[in-house]
């Protein structure tokens, strides 16, 4: 019970009250925190669940009480305080506008802003996305092996099955310039001075003769393969996605979405995903489609082939360029 408390605390009060002394702890302060983590504490920055809420304001209910007991402290914070009761929300889109400010903006945050790229781009998941290691990046392609959450650590994709995503020229470059210069200032860099269009980003890709590539490293027996891309401060574990989550957060308010207008409107960091999903769904046929947002269930994965085809992939390559190709500035110069 010890750990499971130490754990609560770790995941979901320290992101909120680090750095606050538990004498100058304030209800509202609590209840703003659970505020918080009822609508986008969960691992891809959507509701927290209404059990795992319960425990975390017991963990700090109990830490208050028996410190008040114990005459610690003058006052128990957390007496009135209850629990923030759910409100069901879809998740929000950004529009095409939103998207390309997002991309134009200056992040403060490397990792985060390479984390936004890939989201937006893939469709992949926060959990996929900071799982990812030095040997799940391809020329092309990124191979989703895993996901990530602070209980399971590295675990299979929800779906228990392994896909390729397409990856864009400039996102991949982004991905590889985090590894080599995790230091590197976005504020500095250079972009060229047109974006690149549909045609070239897909020339780029290959779509004309996409061909199946290796993993950059060997799967196993590479102590560099196994590194995350996404670097905690421990090498075994990746960077938060509280601290992505919230770095997006700040960022929507950095292009005009204050925190009021986000919640209205039900912005989180996994909207990107239904925001791929919408713009593959638009470009593809149904079945394609899932392959690439990995919307499988066991009923359909019995209908449809466990793998993506080359075709396939080709097609979804395609889509992917045509939706984000023409509004991504990030290009290295020579």
């Amino acid at each position: 019970q010890t750990g499971e408390m130490a754990r609560l605390v770790e995941r979901y009060w320290k992101p909120h009250l680090s750095g606050i002394l538990l004498g100058n702890l304030q209800k509202q302060q609590i209840a703003d925190s659970l505020t918080t983590l009822v609508e986008s504490g969960g691992e891809d920055g959507g509701p927290l669940s209404p059990a795992t809420v319960k425990k975390a304001l017991a963990c700090v209910a109990t830490a208050s009480k028996w410190a008040y007991e114990h005459e610690w402290i003058a006052k128990n914070p957390c007496d009135g305080v209850k629990r923030p009761i759910a409100r069901p929300q879809g998740r929000g889109i950004l529009s095409d506008e939103e998207i390309a400010k997002l991309f134009e903006s200056r992040w403060d945050h490397r990792a985060s802003y390479v984390a936004f790229l890939v989201g937006c781009t893939t469709g992949l998941r926060l959990g996929e996305i900071i799982a990812l290691r030095v040997q799940d990046i391809g020329e092309d392609r990124l191979f989703v092996r895993h996901s990530w959450s602070d209980t399971d650590r590295l675990k299979p994709p929800k779906n228990g099955k392994e896909r390729i995503a397409p990856l864009l020229p400039s996102v991949r470059e982004a991905l590889l310039d985090l590894l080599a210069d995790g230091q590197y200032d976005l504020s500095a860099r250079k972009r060229h001075s047109k974006s690149l269009s549909v045609a070239e980003t897909a020339t780029q890709i290959g779509t004309s003769n996409i061909r199946v590539v290796k993993p950059m490293v060997p799967r196993r027996h590479e102590a560099d393969g196994e590194r995350f891309v996404f670097a905690g401060q421990k090498p075994d574990r990746p960077l938060s996605a509280d601290i992505i989550s919230k770095r997006f957060n700040a960022q929507l308010a950095v292009i005009g979405i204050d925190d009021k207008t986000r919640m209205a409107r039900g912005l989180v960091f996994h909207g990107l995903r239904h925001k791929f999903a919408k713009e593959m769904n638009l470009r593809l046929e149904t079945k394609q489609a899932m392959k690439a947002t990995g919307h499988l269930t066991p009923a359909m994965l019995d209908h449809y082939a466990d793998h993506m085809e080359e075709k396939d992939f080709t097609q979804i390559a395609a889509a992917a360029s045509q939706a984000f190709g023409t509004i991504l500035p990030f290009t290295k110069e020579a």
